[in-house]
């Protein structure tokens, strides 16, 4: 699968706050993120703890993945 570098950067950014293991927990965004839904991606990382101790880089993170560049 190929994303783009914005998304790639995401997770990255995701792996390096929440670690490899945390990261991986994420089943329904990588479910969505593998069929192309990313929308459905970005929904699913704002429905998270992430998103509730983070708000404002996971609205970030959120609005790259589902495909809206800030």
């Amino acid at each position: 699968m190929t994303l783009s570098q914005e998304r790639q950067e995401v997770l990255f950014s995701l792996s390096y706050q929440l670690g490899t293991t945390g990261l991986l927990n994420f089943k329904r965004m990588w479910a969505a993120i593998e069929a192309h839904d990313f929308a459905t991606a970005a929904a699913e990382l704002l429905d998270s703890k992430y998103a509730t101790q983070t708000p404002n880089r996971a609205n970030k993170n959120a609005k790259i993945l589902g495909g809206i560049y800030v």
